[in-house]
């Protein structure tokens, strides 16, 4: 199997497309690991690496499943909903990069999309999603696994939201998973561990607090950053030309997470995750969302924005509900013709300010 990618726009101010494509394997492959990667995959002045045999072998085995999740023989007009979500998204992610037309279609080429669960509630509103994708370096035999788990339960009293992404860095070829593991882990025990790392998480408990955390770090990012596209200070090399604010909206987006990250306060007023939309709107809600814009900025080396959150992100924040309706019920002795219906009950916005939104009657 082959695997190419139709031409991309060349103005850097457009959304370029960018599909994979099956072609037909020359029957003569080069015998040589790093010219049979050259010639299966479209790579940047890939390095000499006794590792390109085994970046050859799981490659293979990731765009296998990545076919199964989103087949190449389509138009990108006829992908399912979540896939569109990645392609979109990693579209939207490398715009405005100091990069060439065949460096935009490599870099996008090397995501896979190589496990998904995924429940929909509705055509807009998703109830559950466990995806993994795969980046793949353009230049070096090295790959970032990146997880998402998302789940989000709305209905009467009793809502939910949590969520977890996290990433692993692969400095040597691996073969890809079909799911992270172990499952059923509590979303802030999750990537902690087997070479993972958090990137954010949040939940709702209970009570109606929220809880959260940022804990990716400038270093973390500079280090996937070098793992796929080399120092950002190699002169004129592809890491002196994609941006640590490129590189986090590229893990964001290869789990379908369109996100903008702004860097005015005109950019901020039309809301950083103005993108996102589709099915995981609700995601970044919350006073003080697990992934965080305002931390993203600091690590980025971009300037703090009017409005943005100064706390130390990376550390637990535990939110409390704006109004709490458990006192309304804990006086056994209360009048029930006292009771007053429209002072207790839950409105839309008390949802929505904790990133849940109460679903049209249509939808229930």
């Amino acid at each position: 199997m082959q695997t190419g990618i139709v031409a991309a726009e060349a103005d850097d101010t457009a959304i370029f497309n960018w599909r994979r494509t099956q072609l037909t394997p020359p029957s003569d492959l080069p015998s040589n690991p790093l010219q049979r990667a050259k010639a299966l995959f479209p790579l940047l002045d890939p390095v000499a690496s006794p590792h390109w045999a085994d970046y050859v072998t799981h490659r293979l085995a990731a765009e296998k499943r990545a076919d199964e999740n989103m087949p190449s023989e389509y138009d990108p007009a006829y992908l399912d909903d979540y896939s569109r979500m990645i392609y979109d998204g990693v579209a939207e992610a490398l715009k405005g990069e100091s990069l060439q037309d065949g460096e935009w279609k490599a870099i996008a080429d090397g995501v896979s999309f190589v496990g998904r669960d995924i429940s929909q509630v509705s055509e807009m509103r998703l109830g559950h999603a466990d995806i993994l994708t795969r980046i793949h370096s353009p230049i070096f035999p090295h790959a970032v696994d990146v997880h998402l788990f998302y789940s989000s339960h709305i209905g009467g009293f009793t809502s939910s939201l949590m969520y977890a992404l996290g990433f692993r860095i692969l400095a040597t070829p691996a073969p890809p998973q079909g799911q992270y593991l172990p499952k059923h882990q509590e979303v802030d025990k999750m990537h902690t561990a087997r070479g993972w790392k958090q990137f954010g998480w949040f939940f709702i408990d209970e009570h109606e607090s929220e809880h959260s955390a940022c804990p990716v770090v400038r270093a973390d990012l500079q280090r996937v950053h070098e793992v796929l596209f080399g120092a950002a200070d190699s002169g004129n090399g592809l890491g002196a030309r994609v941006s640590l604010r490129a590189t986090a909206r590229l893990l964001l987006a290869s789990v379908g997470i369109k996100y903008t990250i702004a860097m005015t306060d005109q950019e901020k007023s039309r809301g950083d995750d103005e993108q996102t939309g589709g099915m995981l709107r609700h995601l970044l809600g919350g006073e003080k969302p697990g992934i965080s814009a305002s931390h993203l900025r600091k690590i980025c080396g971009i300037a703090p924005l009017k409005g943005d959150d100064m706390a130390d992100l990376t550390k637990v924040q535990v939110t409390a509900p704006e109004d709490d309706f458990g006192d309304d019920y804990d006086d056994e002795d209360d009048d029930d013709d006292d009771y007053d219906d429209e002072d207790d009950e839950m409105d839309e916005g008390d949802f929505a300010s904790r990133g849940v939104v109460v679903p049209d009657s249509s939808e229930m």
